[in-house]
């Protein structure tokens, strides 16, 4: 259920997403916001050149272009308020182990 209800969120934000940039970070906020509601994002935030993504239990749950595409929202979300921003840092939340990266073209986990 949590990966329909991810890749029918994904879509939808995608599609509605309008030219304007004020637009499209506002609707990236959205987006991750309703990802930490069904428990795919735990938390986020930046320092320095690096985001951070803590991830729960319902980004282990779905499928790897899912995955790609939170940690591209996150990665562009920081990139457009910070251009140092240059990648994205993946946490377990239940273990606070280092579970990836995203370097703003391609997902890696360990």
């Amino acid at each position: 259920m949590k990966i329909a209800l991810l890749h029918s969120v994904l879509v939808l934000t995608l599609l509605s997403s309008p030219a304007g940039a004020a637009d499209a970070q506002a609707d990236r906020a959205a987006f991750i916001a309703r990802m930490q509601t069904i428990g795919v994002v735990a938390s986020h935030g930046a320092s320095g050149s690096i985001a951070t993504l803590t991830v729960g239990d319902g980004f282990f749950d779905s499928d790897f272009d899912s995955k790609t595409h939170v940690a591209g929202v996150v990665y562009r979300y920081y990139h457009d308020l910070d251009a140092e921003v240059v990648s994205v840092r993946i946490i377990d939340s239940a273990t606070g182990a280092e579970i990836g990266t995203f370097d703003g073209t391609s997902l890696h986990l360990n």
